[in-house]
């Protein structure tokens, strides 16, 4: 990242991003273009997940993508903690992070996870509202979407008015 900081302007933003989560996890974070990218895509290895969900914790994009590469059969486990790092920072109303699925299991099980684990909730099939400490409602849902002649499922987690 540092070699690729000193060619930036850092007054201009950058519209969309990508990385690769490496070891250096937390310090590629830290660089200002990372930080005030408009959309952060992030590519992420099974065996960085934990330490994902807890760089989210002080990752301040508006939006984030985040897809996990190599995962044999991720568990809904998995995606929750990654929702419960991005959602343990006070974020905007309007902030949103989204994920690719796998299935429709994994975003039922994620769902049920929201319901089990928060005690003020609104749900339909596949959506889940929780009211939040901060006078916000974070609402996560997954859906079908079109992306280049393939359907995919993408499950969004986004902070909005109470």
């Amino acid at each position: 990242m540092a070699p690729i900081s000193s060619v930036l302007d850092s007054s201009r933003k950058l519209r969309k991003l990508s990385v690769s989560v490496t070891s250096e996890l937390v310090s590629d974070f830290q660089h200002s273009f990372v930080r005030n990218a408009e959309i952060l895509s992030i590519h992420s290895v099974k065996r960085e997940s934990g330490r994902l969900a807890t760089a989210l914790e002080t990752i301040e994009n508006r939006q984030i993508h985040i897809e996990l590469i190599d995962f044999e059969n991720p568990s809904p486990n998995e995606y929750f903690q990654l929702i419960q790092g991005w959602a343990a920072m006070k974020r905007s109303v309007g902030s949103l992070i989204t994920f690719e699925l796998g299935t429709d299991e994994i975003g039922e099980g994620i769902l049920e996870l929201l319901r089990a684990r928060n005690e003020r909730t609104e749900s339909t099939d596949r959506c889940v509202t929780v009211l939040q400490s901060n006078s916000t409602i974070l609402e996560v849902f997954y859906c079908g979407i079109n992306i280049e002649n393939s359907s995919e499922l993408l499950l969004t987690a986004m902070i909005m008015e109470a």
